[in-house]
């Protein structure tokens, strides 16, 4: 619906908007502006993808990501006998679902869940568990053997004991006897929601190398009968990067934010947040979207839509006067989004009055896109 397309006119406008400004000179005082060449742009704007590019590079190779790597080599090759059925299962689909139910943040709830013919709701996600894991009666130690399992190409064996699921593998996957890693889940519980989905609602967990931290998990959430989270909290960190996603998803109002940072660094290598407004708790059509930004690093675009003022067929003023996007360097606002009221075209103006259309630069990502296919 048009209203959806407004959120993702402020969401595309945004990205385009992050890659256009670091065309800025890097020897300009904050809050001025001088503008580039169309060569210049281009260039500037692969070292932009590059800079991404890299941090997720970086975040692969990390030791934090090394580790949970590891774990889940190790897991990987059980068995699909009762022995490992747990581990296999049972335990990595709850982290999945952890995942899942954060991934759907930007769900509506009109989309969420389908009703059969019987009109009862099924589960949005055929992977979602569908019977309780019994936490209490799984705690111990869990321990890898590369010859263990039901097929004796890989297994744990168990030693029940304690109010944690422990479970020691190998850090690294070449070294299948040398166990020097720890999973710890110190806190797990769930709620059942629709017939039969159960969702993770509290979890703490953690991985440790040689006695040393490289992963924690700290989760929680609450749902709806659908399984949509209606809260969710949910910290990542994986050596040494700290992934950050919050909702709060209330009637017709939902506000979200999602951050990316990296240990000892002050700009995320990305955050983006908003509050969307609906018309009414069935939320079929967006009122608003206010409280929106994007920030890569040093750069941030930040803004609102009024989109119940723009109607079906808005004029290049109304588009300026209720499309509000301010583009930020380093805490210094150096333009805006308008709109031309003739052709409607976008295009940004800066603060020394020049303006440079939105095309330019959407062409020049396209561009860019297809060089690296």
């Amino acid at each position: 619906m048009k209203s959806n397309n407004y959120v993702k006119l402020f969401l595309g406008l945004a990205c385009v908007s992050v890659l256009l400004v670091t065309s800025c000179k890097k020897d300009l005082p904050a809050g001025t502006y001088a503008p580039a060449s169309s060569a210049q742009d281009k260039e500037t704007l692969k070292e932009a993808s590059s800079s991404l590019g890299d941090a997720a590079g970086e975040i692969i190779a990390s030791p934090g990501a090394g580790a949970v790597a590891s774990f889940g080599t190790s897991v990987s090759k059980l068995s699909l006998g009762k022995k490992d059925g747990f581990l296999r299962t049972q335990l990595t689909n709850r982290f999945m679902a952890v995942f899942s139910a954060s991934k759907r943040v930007a769900t509506t709830r009109s989309t969420t869940n389908k009703t059969n013919a019987t009109g009862t709701t099924t589960s949005p996600d055929a992977s979602f568990p569908s019977v309780s894991l019994d936490y209490d009666s799984h705690t111990g130690t869990y321990t890898y053997d590369p010859t263990g399992g039901d097929d004796g190409k890989g297994g744990f064996n168990y030693s029940k004991g304690g109010s944690k699921i422990i479970v020691n593998f190998p850090g690294d996957s070449a070294k299948p006897y040398n166990n020097n890693a720890t999973l710890t889940i110190s806190n797990f519980q769930e709620v059942q929601v629709a017939d039969s989905l159960f969702l993770p609602s509290s979890v703490n967990a953690d991985i440790k190398v040689d006695g040393q931290p490289m992963a924690r998990l700290t989760y929680s959430a609450s749902y709806d009968p659908s399984g949509l989270p209606t809260e969710l909290s949910l910290v990542l960190w994986v050596k040494p990067f700290t992934l950050t996603i919050l909702l709060n998803n209330q009637a017709s109002v939902s506000k979200g934010s999602l951050a990316l940072v990296e240990d000892g660094k002050s700009d995320p290598i990305i955050a983006f947040g908003a509050t969307v407004t609906f018309d009414s708790p069935a939320r079929n059509s967006v009122n608003s979207v206010t409280e929106a930004y994007i920030q890569v690093k040093r750069l941030r675009i930040e803004g609102d839509v009024n989109v119940a003022a723009l109607g079906d067929a808005p004029t290049g003023a109304q588009l300026t006067d209720n499309v509000n996007i301010s583009v930020i360097v380093d805490g210094s606002k150096v333009g805006k989004l308008v709109f031309d009221d003739v052709d409607k075209a976008a295009y940004i103006e800066f603060n020394d009055g020049t303006r440079d259309p939105i095309s330019t630069y959407v062409d020049a990502i396209t561009a860019f896109g297809s060089d690296q296919k």
